[in-house]
């Protein structure tokens, strides 16, 4: 009897370190899709807005000068 509840605690502990770390993959996993979200959602703006690395290249007038020499 004591080797059975011996086992059974053993398996308890298990059982209930692997669903601590289900869940906190879980929350990882959904504090990574937020992060990517917000991500998305600032490049767009600066997209829109043609701030930071986002701005337009000026090669429109590099080509003119080219051809109007």
């Amino acid at each position: 009897m004591l080797q059975y509840r011996s086992n059974q605690e053993f398996i308890d502990t298990y059982l209930a370190k692997k669903e601590a770390l289900q869940k906190e993959k879980e929350r990882q996993e959904l504090m990574q899709k937020g992060a990517i979200k917000i991500q998305a959602w600032w490049r767009g703006v600066m997209v829109r807005r043609k701030l930071g690395p986002y701005r337009p290249t000026e090669k429109k007038k590099k080509r003119q000068a080219k051809t109007k020499k």
